[in-house]
């Protein structure tokens, strides 16, 4: 498997961060995403997240290293937990 450029391999990336949240990809754009980046600002975490499209739907999943990050992420932005 080949990995984006200055990209970790996947496997690292899930086992750096455990932690998930899928979430609507279209519920995350404009002034949302916004705050997105700035929540990951706030907490000094970068951002992982990678998106897909099953079943003719956009969805992201953001990653975190620690639960609580998660959580909270989960309780602003809404979603589903994976972790």
């Amino acid at each position: 498997m080949t990995c984006a450029r200055e990209q970790p391999p996947r496997e690292q990336i899930e086992r750096d961060y455990p932690h998930q949240i899928l979430i609507s990809a279209g519920s995350t754009r404009g002034k949302v995403l916004k705050k997105v980046i700035s929540f990951h600002k706030d907490i000094r975490a970068p951002i992982k997240s990678r998106s897909f499209f099953p079943d003719g739907h956009w969805y992201t999943i953001y990653r975190f290293a620690y639960e609580t990050h998660a959580d909270v992420f989960l309780a602003r932005f809404g979603g589903l937990k994976k972790s």
